[in-house]
C-alpha cells in the first residue's frame, strides 16, 4: 500500500499547489496526509502541531499517520514537491533499493540496476519501505527546527547495511516531480521557504547533532506516545 505524507508550514498558495498535484497522480488505494507544522492560519491538514515542533518531529508523525493506515511503501514529500507523471511511484516501489530520495546535480559515485547514488543529498522527497521502518525507525527528535535530519536518516539506513550508498536515487528522476527547490537553485522563480530568511542558520545548529550520532544504526522511534 503506497502512502504519501505532505509536510508543510506557513505557506498556504505553494500548498495547494502541492496537493492539487499529488491528488492529480495519486495512484488507486494510495492515502495521502499533510501535517502542518503550526502555520498560521491552519492550513487543510491531516494533523497540525499546535507549535513549532521542527522538521525531524513532523516527518515523524507523517510516518505515524502512514503506518496507523497500513501503508508499507512511504513517500515523504515537503510541500514545494509533487509528481509531473502518473507512473511517479513506480521506479521506487520495483527498485532493488528500500530507500531512495529524489535529487539533482552532483557528481555520480555509482549506477546500476535502475538506481544512482550521488553525493547530493536533497531532501524535498524520500521513499522508504516497511523493511526500513522496522530496522532503524525514522528521524532523530534530537534535530531542532531546521537542517540535516533528513541527512542523519538516510546515513543510518545506510549503516544498517539497507542501502548501498547513503545517497540513492532511481535514474531519470527530474521527468518525475516538479521540484520548486530545484527550479530556483536553477535560476528560476523563488519560493520563500518555510523557515524563512535563518534558513543556514538554524541548519548549522543541527551541525553537531549530525557529528554525534554518525555512524550510527540504531532504532529510532517515530511514534509519539
Amino acid at each position: 500500500m503506497i502512502g504519501v505524507a505532505v509536510s508543510t508550514r506557513n505557506r498556504p498558495d505553494v500548498l495547494r499547489r502541492c496537493l492539487a498535484g499529488w491528488r492529480r497522480h495519486l495512484p488507486e488505494g494510495a492515502v495521502l496526509v499533510v501535517v502542518d507544522d503550526a502555520s498560521e492560519p491552519p492550513p487543510e491538514s491531516s494533523f497540525r502541531f499546535g507549535e513549532n515542533v521542527g522538521i525531524a518531529r513532523v516527518k515523524n508523525k507523517g510516518l505515524e499517520l502512514l503506518a496507523d493506515l497500513g501503508v508499507t511503501e512511504y513517500f515523504l514529500s515537503d510541500d514545494d514537491c509533487w509528481p509531473a507523471s502518473a507512473d511517479w511511484w513506480e521506479p521506487y516501489v520495483e527498485s532493488p533499493v528500500p530507500h531512495l530520495r529524489y535529487s539533482w546535480g552532483g557528481s555520480v559515485i555509482e549506477e546500476r540496476d535502475g538506481w544512482i547514488a550521488t553525493r547530493r543529498f536533497h531532501g524535498c522527497l524520500l521513499y522508504a519501505r516497511q523493511i526500513v521502518l522496522d530496522r532503524v525507525g525514522g528521524f532523530r527528535p534530537e534535530f531542532r527546527g531546521f537542517g540535516w535530519e533528513h541527512v542523519e536518516w538516510m546515513r543510518r539506513i545506510h549503516a544498517a547495511g539497507l542501502t548501498p550508498h547513503s545517497y540513492v536515487d532511481v535514474t531519470d528522476s527530474d521527468r518525475l516531480w516538479v521540484s520548486l527547490d530545484r527550479d530556483a537553485r536553477g535560476g528560476g522563480a523563488p519560493h520563500r521557504s518555510s523557515v524563512g530568511p535563518d534558513r543556514k542558520r538554524i541548519a548549522a545548529a543541527n551541525l553537531p547533532t549530525l557529528e554525534r550520532f554518525a555512524g550510527t544504526n540504531d532504532f529510532v522511534p517515530f511514534k509519539e506516545f
